[in-house]
């Protein structure tokens, strides 16, 4: 089941992963910008209400296939997918076919 501090935690370990991609591949800024954006939506998620979290629960609890759907998104945000903001991201989420 998620709760904002796993979805935290899963944007600063994908963010520190594109930064480790960054330093391997400088000649490539979309890991850099990517891994920024993903520190941007964390900490979006910090200051966040927690509206969409019900929703987001049910689908991790409820469907077959979610946990990987959702996997799949988060490690391309910054080159297919670009949310705004954290509230963005997670309504992103809730919204993903499978």
């Amino acid at each position: 089941m998620p709760d904002f501090e796993s979805e935290i935690i899963s944007l600063q370990c994908a963010a520190e992963w594109r930064r480790t991609k960054a330093r391997e591949h400088p000649e490539d800024a979309r890991n850099a910008k990517a891994a920024a954006l993903l520190d941007r939506l964390a900490s979006d998620l910090e200051r966040s209400d927690g509206a969409e979290l019900s929703l987001l629960t049910q689908r991790y609890e409820q469907e077959e296939g979610f946990v990987e759907a959702a996997n799949s998104y988060l490690s391309r945000i910054g080159f297919d997918h670009a949310p705004a903001n954290g509230t963005e991201y997670l309504r992103a989420l809730i919204a993903l076919k499978i």
